[in-house]
């Protein structure tokens, strides 16, 4: 199950066991979380560093309201960075969370109710089964690009994302058409507001000279 369909699932209720109940009813007591862009290859999915942290955040919330139950998180590297993203890292930990940092990485399923968890790390192979594989999941270039770029003439970068003027962070190549948040790239709710605050200052530029007046 992707990490996005559980939070829906959480939108009504926060989240509560029932957020990860299988279609049998049953409420699973070990998890895997995945953080996919870590072993999907290339330009398959980009990465933001939302994605760390958001898989720390998962298994604390698991582990706060099933104390019982065998959380893994498998990645990497753990790319949540600041001191805010470290206590959430601290608190998994803590809380009994394993983090297994792996090279390669495999989702075999055995049935509906079970999942094996292949992986690989210093050359040595392991698998791990859990009841449900939770996947944290990157982004994707926009499918619109091609008719956007045939509409109003914005161009795409070499991943498929909105290409960006240099030097600035929300300026496509058309005069006052502008980009922001993961339309121009794997980006995080924080830089997603802060080029939207940009956007606002960019736009000034078209709206007439500070010292404009109206005709008399």
């Amino acid at each position: 199950i992707k990490n996005s369909e559980i939070a829906k699932r959480s939108l009504l209720t926060n989240f509560v066991k029932d957020s990860v109940k299988l279609p049998s009813g049953i409420i699973p007591q070990k998890f895997g979380i995945i953080i996919t862009p870590h072993f999907n290859k290339e330009q398959v999915e980009y990465e933001n560093y939302n994605l760390s942290i958001t898989a720390v955040y998962r298994s604390v919330r698991i582990k706060e309201i099933m104390p019982e139950a065998e959380v893994t998180i498998f990645l990497r590297d753990y790319r949540g960075f600041g001191k805010g993203h470290y206590r959430w890292y601290q608190k998994a930990l803590d809380l009994g969370v394993r983090v297994e940092k792996v090279v390669k990485l495999k989702i075999a399923p055995q049935n509906d109710e079970k999942v094996i968890i292949q992986y690989e790390n210093n050359n040595n192979k392991y698998q791990q089964e859990v009841e449900l594989a939770i996947l944290v999941t990157g982004q994707k270039p926009p499918t619109i690009m091609n008719g956007l770029s045939k509409i109003c003439g914005v161009k795409s970068d070499q991943n498929g994302f909105c290409n960006i003027r240099p030097f600035s962070s929300t300026e496509t190549d058309i005069d006052g058409i502008f980009a922001v948040g993961e339309f121009s790239g794997p980006k995080g709710n924080p830089e997603t507001v802060w080029e939207g605050c940009a956007v606002l200052t960019e736009m000034l530029k078209y709206l007439g000279e500070p010292n404009l007046r109206a005709n008399s």
